[in-house]
């Protein structure tokens, strides 16, 4: 019986149409490629909007179809930014899209100076809207650790917003600036109680007006209401009168267009004659992330020299490794294409004022903060492990641990005393190739190459790792199905990974290239603090003032309970509750409660 595994990778046409800045021409009739394809608008739910050098500023993104409010199938990657006035960006994150979902989270470090500062959030296909589709909301951050621009002093150039000390109660909570209870809507909140005592927990129900409302996608957050005022909050059924049917996108540019990332990130470049200087087209090359989890890609230029790359899963590498794939004698220059910020067409900064009887408050805070960051390794997030389908090119059938055998001083002994199906030949030029054995009989194999990898390092020329010490080496994995990718067959995938998996950091060519890569923010579970019977009492301090940050709340059934544990700090506490129904309809409810 004959094993096949033909695998043809086709990069989409309308890749073939981009130009410098990622940009495609495009047909301006309604038949056009991209006239039926939806609209896109961004909310993003932030955990805080008044914020501390040394804490954290949590979010989650909701990409929507501008139109209905529902999850937009279009885009998988989403673009998030903190920037002051200098525009200047304090981050600037990518974050990967879910059925039109995702977050991440920005530690904030002592080298941010206080200051009004804009939360903006878009897609690669919000580019081709009007600048004001782009979402924005103010954060105003304070670093105790820096000297105070005298901007944000009293008795500045700026009027007073008559800030007083003290912390905020229920009652003048909505004159404060920071909303009060917010009921309605298609979601309920209910607490079992409105005071509890530090380390208590707390119970909170979530009441669907209906059984269709409780399908979603929500975001909870319970953080301490600040000393003083903070900008109200962009919520979610804020944004959809600001940003809903109403709003619709203005016509298209009429020659080029920004292409959406509809299968994952898009990495693109150019590749260019060292010698020349000139594009090169019609080269294939190929993208190596290494590792355990090892990714690779392929792609030809087109008649610009431009080549582009998609990914769709999860990675750790900060630099990716490019080769141009052929045995010219000349060299390459490899170009890969920067990510630019891009800003909506109005930033109004709201400007705020710190006067001195909030330095005792300020104080405080700050040293609660540092005795929190001492504890972090005990309230630390964890990085989820990614749930996608492993590539074919880690599927491995055979898998040979040296260490098991005795080891051989070249990789040819190996192979030769060890490996079955594996061994070495030579090609059409005379140079060392890898065989491996198809399921179908010797001869159908020869002649034909198999994929190689070291490390996740893609193998081109074969005779580059002959004389690779055999005992560095730890595993060796392979597989003996046949494998085609675009013009390109293979026999077999051939995988060596070394004991220090660092082949690429010795391994110099040509037409190698390595360049740092601006990846998506990995996915998380955020730490929540449980308190079992007998524990409130332990010497561990507890400052929290975020008390739960959960991105990915889904509600089961009419009624819904969560919990979470008070901390030490007494005060006044927010609930927040954003999100949007599967229908499209916004969800914004909040709770105050005290800690005594």
């Amino acid at each position: 019986m004959k094993h096949w595994k033909i695998r043809i990778w086709i990069v989409p046409l309308l890749m073939a149409w981009a130009g410098q800045s990622q940009t495609a021409t495009r047909s301006t009739s309604p038949g056009g490629v991209f006239g039926d394809v939806p609209a896109e608008t961004v909310f993003v739910h932030q955990s805080a909007s008044q914020i501390f050098a040394g804490e954290t500023l949590y979010y989650k993104v909701y990409c929507l179809d501008a139109g209905s409010f529902k999850p937009s199938p279009v885009s998988k990657i989403a673009y998030v930014a903190l920037v002051g006035k200098d525009l200047v960006p304090v981050f600037q994150h990518k974050v990967r899209l879910k059925d039109g979902y995702g977050q991440g989270d920005f530690f904030v470090p002592a080298t941010v100076p206080t200051g009004s500062y804009k939360l903006i959030a878009y897609t690669r296909w919000m580019q081709n809207q009007a600048k004001e589709a782009i979402f924005q909301s103010d954060v105003w951050l304070v670093n105790p650790y820096q000297n105070t621009p005298a901007a944000y002093l009293a008795g500045g150039a700026q009027d007073s917003l008559g800030m007083e000390e003290g912390p905020i109660t229920t009652s003048d909570a909505t004159s404060a600036g920071v909303g009060g209870d917010l009921p309605g809507g298609p979601v309920a909140l209910s607490l079992d109680a409105d005071l509890f005592g530090p380390r208590e927990k707390v119970r909170l129900e979530l009441r669907a007006s209906s059984e269709a409302n409780a399908s979603g996608s929500f975001s909870l957050s319970v953080r301490r209401i600040p000393e003083f005022p903070r900008p109200s909050s962009h919520g979610a059924r804020n944004h959809r009168r600001l940003y809903g049917p109403g709003s619709q996108r203005p016509p298209l540019p009429d020659t080029s267009l920004v292409l959406p990332e509809m299968r994952g990130e898009m990495l693109s470049g150019r590749v260019l004659g060292a010698a020349t200087g000139l594009p090169v087209k019609g080269q294939a090359l190929t993208l190596s992330l290494g590792g355990d989890e090892f990714l690779f890609e392929i792609s030809r230029t087109d008649q610009r020299g431009r080549f582009y790359f998609n990914l769709d899963r999860d990675y750790a590498n900060e630099k990716g490794l490019f080769q141009v794939l052929g045995h010219a004698d000349t060299g390459y220059t490899l170009e890969l294409d920067t990510v630019g910020l891009v800003l909506p067409g109005v930033l109004d900064f709201k400007d705020f004022v710190l006067h001195d009887s909030l330095a005792p408050a300020v104080r405080a805070r700050s040293i609660q903060n540092q005795v929190e960051n001492a504890y972090l390794e005990v309230r630390s997030d964890t990085l989820l492990k990614s749930t996608g389908l492993v590539p074919f090119y880690r599927k491995f059938q055979e898998h040979y641990r040296l260490d098991d055998f005795t080891r051989f001083n070249t990789i040819a002994e190996t192979l030769v005393e060890i490996v079955d199906h594996v061994w070495l030949s030579k090609d059409a030029r005379g140079e060392p190739m890898f065989q491996v054995r198809p399921f179908d009989g010797y001869l159908d194999g020869m002649g034909m190459p198999p994929m190689v990898f070291m490390d996740g390092l893609f193998i081109q020329d074969h005779k580059d790792i002959i004389g690779f010490p055999a005992r560095r080496i730890k595993n060796i994995f392979f597989s003996r199905d046949r494998y085609q990718i675009g013009a390109n067959v293979f026999q077999g995938i051939l995988a060596f990974e070394t004991f220090s998996s660092d082949f690429h950091e010795s391994f110099q060519r040509p037409f190698l290239k390595e360049a740092a890569l601006f990846r998506p923010q990995p996915a998380k579970a955020y730490f929540r603090q449980e308190y079992k019977e007998g524990e409130q009492r332990e010497r561990i301090p507890d400052f929290r003032r975020q008390l739960l940050w959960e991105p990915s709340l889904e509600l089961e059934g009419p009624v819904t309970t969560i919990h979470w544990f008070t901390s030490d700090l007494p005060g006044a506490y927010e609930v927040r509750l954003e999100g949007f129904t599967a229908q499209g309809v916004p969800v914004s409810a909040t709770k105050i409660f005290h800690v005594d």
